[in-house]
């Protein structure tokens, strides 16, 4: 078996993602690691798969300045997860790419993600991660459950009945009983938040001049998802993979900020212990 160590790095549009992932490239370059962008385009067609042979994107120069053994950038049709599969699978990135390999995005694949870190601004004033709505569960989710039933029953393998589930995580399966009101009571992230539910960390990159207080507020609103059991419990897929989750903040842009380099330590920990065991 190839070994890969799969993580991800996610977070709302200008947070930081791309640089973020710049430090963790060039604080560890002895361990070869690789980097690819997954971008969710509606008009890209079957997708397509920059891996250096025909050109770079500024993504992928910036991956391989920072230390990238291998680089790419994929754009793929979020209608499609099957054939955004493909497209990466079958690349010329994913044949040449071993060890470690940080994913920007959050691409339709089901992969054994070993670390996930989430980049983040300090929230505005007056903005929070939560609002009152309709209770609300990633389409990701909800597949990757009733996938794991289906496993588990020894039924993983019937395209038919993995088709069915993807149906019903994206609500074209009748999932909601007829006449049934939904609610306005429960919490849920806003959706550019919503991926801290699956995230191991969360660094809050604040450049410098951000006032102390936004960074604070930031930071125990998120520790207060995982404390406060009301908001755990309507945010359903939060308390299945309730976990610890460590909070960091910095500034990206300086290298030796204390707070990036506990950040982009925690993943270098998770990428050598994954590795350990594949061994």
């Amino acid at each position: 078996m190839i070994p890969r160590v799969f993580t991800r790095i996610c977070g709302p549009d200008r947070a930081g993602k791309t640089l973020f992932i710049e430090r963790v490239l060039r604080s560890n370059r002895s361990l070869h690691l690789n980097a690819a962008r997954m971008e969710a385009f509606e008009d890209v067609g079957e997708g397509e798969a920059v891996t250096g042979e025909d050109g770079e994107t500024d993504e992928m120069r910036r991956y391989r300045e920072a230390g990238a053994q291998e680089a790419a950038h994929f754009r793929y049709d979020p209608e499609d997860p099957d054939g955004a599969g493909d497209l990466i699978w079958e690349s010329r990135f994913m044949e040449k790419a071993l060890w470690g390999i940080l994913i920007e995005g959050v691409p339709p694949l089901r992969l054994d993600w070993r670390y996930t870190t989430f980049v983040m601004r300090p929230l505005e004033k007056g903005e929070e991660l939560l609002e009152r709505g309709a209770q609300r569960v990633p389409p990701d989710t909800v597949e990757d459950v009733a996938r794991g039933m289906l496993d588990a029953l020894g039924l993983g393998d019937d395209p038919e009945l993995a088709a069915m589930a993807r149906r019903i995580a994206r609500g074209e399966g009748g999932g909601q009983r007829r006449g049934r009101k939904k609610t306005d009571t429960h919490w849920r992230l806003r959706d550019p938040y919503a991926h801290i539910a699956d995230a191991n960390q969360v660094f809050i990159n604040a450049p410098s001049g951000t006032p102390r207080d936004r960074v604070e507020r930031t930071e125990a609103a998120v520790r207060d998802l995982y404390e406060d059991e009301e908001k755990a419990e309507h945010i359903l897929w939060l308390r299945r993979l309730r976990k610890k989750i460590h909070i960091h903040s910095g500034n990206l842009e300086e290298r030796r900020d204390p707070g990036v380099q506990a950040a982009t330590r925690r993943v270098r920990e998770a990428i050598r212990r994954a590795l350990k065991e594949n061994q």
